[in-house]
């Protein structure tokens, strides 16, 4: 994803995209894939911080992404993301 925060991040993103180098940002999108063409978007995790995620203490939202997923994939079922605390801006 292109980022948005930061002047400096965005222009080094466009110098890459037009050398056709790897785009890359500091955000998470966590989707689950159920079949051939259905895809669940279950959460967007954005920049600053979004690599936190993998912090110990993020491990109870980590496991209700994987809930949803498996709730997603095994049944086609559509559960809320129950809430709590999650990295990203702030």
């Amino acid at each position: 994803m292109v980022p948005i925060n930061s002047e400096d991040d965005l222009a080094r993103w466009k110098r890459d995209y037009e050398r056709y180098r790897e785009m890359r940002s500091d955000r998470y999108l966590f989707y689950a894939r159920a079949g051939q063409d259905n895809y669940l978007l279950i959460d967007l995790i954005d920049d600053p911080n979004a690599h936190a995620v993998w912090l110990p203490k993020y491990r109870e939202y980590r496991l209700k992404l994987e809930h949803v997923a498996d709730q997603f994939y095994h049944f086609g079922r559509i559960v809320d993301l129950q809430p709590g605390p999650t990295p990203g801006p702030g």
